[in-house]
């Protein structure tokens, strides 16, 4: 029967010293925070990427809703650049009634409110750059404007998030 041989200065059950063991350590402490890193700012880029996607859902469902009331407007009452007031005849005898007035403006804080001359008010969206968003028509006096130009423009994180359209009034 033969022995294994050790060679000199080595111990055949020695194991793992103290410094490979710190080595060992290290290297696995650093993939860790390699590791948390990457998934964080994985994490963080998915964050940013969902309130980017909100905010331009929000500003097309928006520039729908206004588009197709703007369409159907029976006529032009006022124009500014931060406001639209529409007649919406919506019981089409061509009489206006209480509530078919209709204004869009834009607030100072970032708003967008829909109201009526019955006193109905509606938040429609917040969150706007207002000193960008608003109303342009193709010409000054009120009875003569056949074209709305509407642009939308939200606040999204550090970037801003523009939608721009041309409405062409019925009535015009």
């Amino acid at each position: 029967m033969t022995t294994p041989r050790v060679l000199a200065g080595h111990r055949a059950d020695a194991g793992v010293s103290i410094v490979e063991l710190g080595i060992s350590m290290f290297i696995t402490s650093l993939l860790a925070v390699g590791l948390v890193t990457w998934i964080a700012s994985g994490a963080e880029s998915v964050l940013v990427h969902e309130s980017d996607d909100i905010a331009v859902q929000d500003l097309r469902v928006t520039k729908e809703v206004m588009s197709r009331e703007l369409r159907r407007a029976a006529g032009l009452v006022g124009a500014e650049s931060n406001s639209v007031t529409v007649w919406l005849d919506d019981d089409a005898d061509l009489v206006v009634d209480a509530g078919e007035h209709v204004t869009w403006t834009f607030g100072s804080g970032g708003s967008l409110v829909r109201s009526t001359d019955d006193g109905e008010s509606i938040l429609i969206m917040d969150g706007l750059v207002v000193s960008e968003s608003g109303f342009a028509f193709d010409d000054v006096d009120v009875d003569d404007i056949t074209l709305i130009r509407l642009t939308l423009v939200a606040h999204v994180d550090d970037s801003q998030r523009t939608i721009s359209t041309e409405i062409h009034l019925r009535s015009g």
